[in-house]
């Protein structure tokens, strides 16, 4: 674990200061999304697939994700 992230887990756990949590979460945000953002996509692609295969939920890639239950 890298030190920013420690720092961001005790900030995080333990401030009760929001500008300063928003801060650390956008800076930690702004590091980490572009590395893993592909990864993330294809992450995505394959809850879909497995999704379809048995009809349980879907994944979209919106900002806004939902999880639908089928009937079964």
């Amino acid at each position: 674990m890298c030190e920013c992230s420690i720092d961001l887990t005790r900030i995080m756990s333990h401030s009760r200061d929001y500008d300063e949590q928003l801060h650390v979460w956008r800076a930690w945000r702004d590091a980490v999304g572009p590395l893993i953002r592909n990864k993330y996509i294809r992450y995505v692609q394959l809850a879909n697939h497995a999704a379809r295969l048995n009809g349980k939920y879907i994944f979209t890639l919106k900002r806004k994700y939902y999880i639908r239950f089928l009937a079964t």
